[in-house]
């Protein structure tokens, strides 16, 4: 059985979250000026290897290392924001 679960992630900031080892990002995007990340995964009644998941979030225009990946942008309405949204790869 798979399920998904929201994330919020701060901005500009670096964010580790604990997921399951096969995990994968399905949606980013603002509830009330808050970014969140989706997430499916796979649900057993086992014990899931997990893995630390690094995300971070930066404004358009913001300078990001070659160790990170871009995966969806989100955009705040009530602000007038756009977040972009990479994971660090290894």
């Amino acid at each position: 059985m798979r399920t998904i679960h929201k994330y919020s992630i701060p901005i500009k900031q670096n964010c580790s979250l604990v997921v399951p080892f096969n995990y994968q990002i399905v949606k980013v995007g603002v509830i009330k000026s808050v970014l969140y990340v989706w997430i499916e995964h796979t649900t057993t009644n086992h014990t899931t290897h997990s893995i630390t998941l690094e995300l971070i979030a930066l404004g358009t225009g913001d300078n990001y290392g070659d160790m990170y990946k871009y995966i969806d942008t989100a955009i705040d309405y009530t602000n007038d924001y756009i977040w972009h949204v990479f994971k660090r790869e290894y």
